[in-house]
């Protein structure tokens, strides 16, 4: 993974065995089950795998903590989880059922430290010195929210669609423009 080395992470056997296993459940039961749709199956390494791995991009070191809001089955939390082992990641969705599979695909792929919470991201009221979002909301509905969630000196990375959003700054990525927003709450 090319990116990985892109972004200073270094992949042991072990964590290329928990994305390797994740990649497996995606393409199977995630797929089956409706948590990624049903032509996604060719796209899972660089769709979604890779580009939940470009999060990292947006911290020079793992944070201590990180929430994923609106996470899905898990993307892009679970990725970090592989590769930030020591971060504490916790994966908000306010679909039971996308919780349920989250919860599935931690167990099957062995991925340690992380919390599933049923919620709505607009309903969570803890703050925050981490946050990621990919594709639960455009980046502009996003902002109030993470300012409001945002710890002093936090920092939030969200999808974009390429366009520049106010209070957001675009990541770059290996010196590519990327999708990528990130906000520093001052």
């Amino acid at each position: 993974m090319d990116l990985a080395t892109g972004l200073n992470l270094e992949l042991t056997p072990w964590m290329l065995d928990q994305i390797d296993a994740l990649a497996q459940w995606l393409e199977g039961e995630g797929v089956a089950s409706g948590g990624l749709g049903p032509r996604e199956t060719d796209r899972i390494a660089d769709r979604h795998l890779l580009d939940s791995l470009s999060f990292a991009a947006g911290w020079e070191s793992p944070p201590d903590t990180v929430a994923d809001f609106g996470s899905g089955v898990g993307l892009p939390g679970l990725v970090l989880a592989v590769v930030w082992p020591f971060t504490r990641v916790t994966l908000i969705d306010r679909s039971s059922k996308r919780c349920d599979l989250a919860r599935r695909a931690t167990r099957v792929a062995e991925i340690e430290g992380v919390e599933v919470v049923q919620a709505d991201i607009f309903s969570v009221s803890e703050l925050r010195s981490a946050i990621v979002c990919r594709a639960a909301a455009p980046a502009s509905t996003l902002r109030p929210l993470l300012e409001e969630r945002l710890l002093p000196g936090g920092r939030a990375v969200v999808s974009g669609d390429g366009r520049p959003v106010e209070g957001f700054s675009s990541l770059r990525i290996l010196d590519q423009p990327s999708r990528l927003l990130m906000m520093q709450k001052s």
